[in-house]
């Protein structure tokens, strides 16, 4: 029979924990047997946890059969399976210490392995052993305690502190450098903090690295609200600062730690004033429920708390995805002041309709509602707007309130035609407030130019009726343009059978500018132009020419131009044609 069946029959009955067999199929095999052979017969044997196979196999190999490589041994091996009788003779052979304290792959010993298995009556025996450290990992000297909190095992962790472990013990960490049990814990699993406080752990500690507490410590962990009220319950001072000057206060990550707080018995006048921390600044800023604000208000909070950075508590809470128009009326009824303004220079309402655009305009209602001053707004919420629905109520409110709808965009363009060119139907109320159709952008682009190019963005063409109510600025060339403009964007092209197509445009618009351009009056009953008096013949003599003032000053004035002007003092406007 070759060595290798005589290997498979070894493997085959050592299940069954048979010694006769397995003695009769061992023996058989011839000696010395390969290494790779011994080795995975010693595996097995620990694995299935057949002691008197691994006795065997010690008595004839001697201890080097338990080496299965440089980060593992057969003690290792017998914890990792739980296999206790193995693990008991084990001990009982004369070995160095060395060898049951030595780590595996992963850095732990027997007895953490013990530990991460929750297997007590393995701890228990490997303790009663007396060849291990409760607090101290070998060799590093690294308490027990601290190395699964460290790494983050709550469990484990929970596991050493339940048997006693040393919970005043100190760490050093290669980021973190020398830190407390307590402090790591409320850094890495604030949830277990508290039992280390019961257990007799110092609330006041600080990590010497960054001088933070052990409440700022959780609070920057995402403690609970009930981890939060225990620590200070256990002395934790709020106001400690670390070495960047901040506290536990300015660390908060949700509206529950705040909650916590209050719970350990802090005040909100307290914070506010001693620590200069708003309560209701931290919950328009957070994730927070509809009465929360009315519940800080009732505990005193300052509603006109101002903070150099960010501004008075009304412009946080416009600036937040978090807060609602309601909590911004709240304020405002509890008496916050709209006019105060950030270190930018702007209100509430001017970096709302900055940069708010597209949530509920209420809020910018009940700001104007509240005496908010408009200077500044109006361009922005024109320019922002996605629709006219959109803006139309805060434009009509803005302009109630006194808004100038001759505001300067920062392109050098009138409000006016920002809205027409931006297709929203807004020009009526800005030309009812007095807004001015002649004013034309940086390109020398007009409202109206801009109205003739919206074509069948403005079927009913309204904002072109509205602008040509109005006495506006119109000379023959610019009359061509337009007309142009308003069949070239109300051209749509149509296929019919075969190759032929039909070309389809909206003429009321070029009704609506022809009825705003000409006079359809007989010529000898229109109101006559100025006449010029005679010249010389001489085109050289300049002095004799009788120019009207008005014409005197544009000095490329061309005599044969066609020019529209508009009567504007007669009872309703004229053009006259000349």
């Amino acid at each position: 029979m070759s060595e290798n069946r005589k290997y498979e029959n070894v493997l085959e009955v050592i299940p069954d924990k048979n010694v006769t067999s397995f003695t009769k199929w061992y023996n058989s095999m011839r000696r010395p047997i390969r290494e790779f052979h011994l080795k995975n017969i010693v595996r097995k044997s620990v694995e299935v946890g057949f002691t008197e196979g691994v006795r065997i196999l010690v008595n004839e190999n001697g201890m080097s059969c338990l080496s299965l490589g440089r980060a593992s041994s057969v003690f290792h091996l017998a914890c990792e399976y739980g296999q206790i009788e193995i693990v008991k003779f084990l001990l009982t052979l004369d070995i160095c210490d060395n060898f049951f304290q030595r780590v595996n792959f992963i850095n732990m010993d027997g007895l953490a392995i013990a530990a991460e298995k929750r297997n007590e009556s393995l701890f228990n025996v490997l303790l009663a052993s007396g060849k291990f450290d409760m607090e101290n990992m070998p060799f590093e000297k690294v308490p027990r305690l601290f190395n699964a909190l460290e790494r983050g095992e709550k469990d484990l962790a929970i596991f050493f502190i339940q048997r006693g472990a040393n919970v005043k013990s100190v760490g050093v960490s290669t980021k973190l450098g020398p830190i407390s049990s307590l402090c790591i814990s409320a850094m890495k699993i604030p949830s277990i903090t508290v039992e280390l406080l019961k257990r007799g752990g110092n609330a006041t500690d600080v990590h010497e690295k960054t001088g933070k507490s052990v409440l700022q410590l959780a609070i920057e962990s995402s403690a609970d609200r009930c981890t939060v009220k225990d620590i200070l319950s256990y002395g934790a001072n709020i106001g400690l600062k670390d070495k960047h000057g901040n506290t536990a206060l300015s660390s908060l990550k949700a509206i529950g730690q705040l909650y916590g707080i209050l719970d350990a018995g802090v005040s909100v006048t307290e914070m506010e004033n001693t620590f200069k921390f708003s309560t209701l600044g931290f919950v328009v800023e957070h994730s927070h429920a509809g009465e929360a604000v009315q519940f800080f208000l009732e505990k005193g909070a300052n509603v006109n708390f101002y903070d150099e950075i960010k501004g008075n508590l009304l412009i946080r809470a416009v600036k937040s995805q978090y807060s609602s128009e309601k909590d911004v009326l709240v304020l405002l009824k509890h008496g916050a002041d709209p006019h105060q303004k950030n270190c930018d220079g702007y209100t509430a309402l001017q970096i709302f309709c900055k940069s708010k655009i597209g949530s509920p305009w209420k809020t910018a209602l009940h700001l104007l509602e509240y005496g908010a001053k408009p200077i500044g707004c109006l361009n922005d919420v024109v320019n922002k707007a996605l629709t006219t629905d959109e803006c139309r109520p805060l434009v009509e409110k803005l302009l109630q309130c006194g808004a100038d709808p001759n505001e300067e965009c920062g392109s050098y363009e009138s409000i006016l035609s920002t809205a027409i060119r931006r297709k929203l139907e807004i020009a009526e109320e800005l030309i009812n407030h007095g807004a001015s159709t002649n004013i034309k952008s940086c390109d020398v682009t007009s409202p109206l130019s801009y109205a003739c190019r919206l074509g069948t963005h403005d079927q009913e063409f309204k904002n072109l009726r509205a602008l040509l109510k109005c006495p506006t600025n119109l000379n023959y060339s610019e009359f061509q343009a337009h007309v142009d403009a308003v069949v070239r964007n109300t051209t749509e092209t149509f296929q019919q059978s075969g190759n032929q197509r039909i070309l389809t445009f909206d003429l009321r618009g070029v009704f609506y500018l022809l009825a705003a351009g000409f006079d359809f009056t007989p010529k000898e009953s229109r109101p006559q132009p100025h006449q010029f008096d005679d010249f010389d013949d001489d085109y050289n003599r300049f002095d004799d020419y009788d120019y009207d003032d008005e014409y005197q000053e544009e000095e490329d004035y061309d005599s044969d131009r066609q020019e529209m002007i508009f009567d504007t003092s007669a009872d309703e406007w004229v053009p006259i044609w000349w």
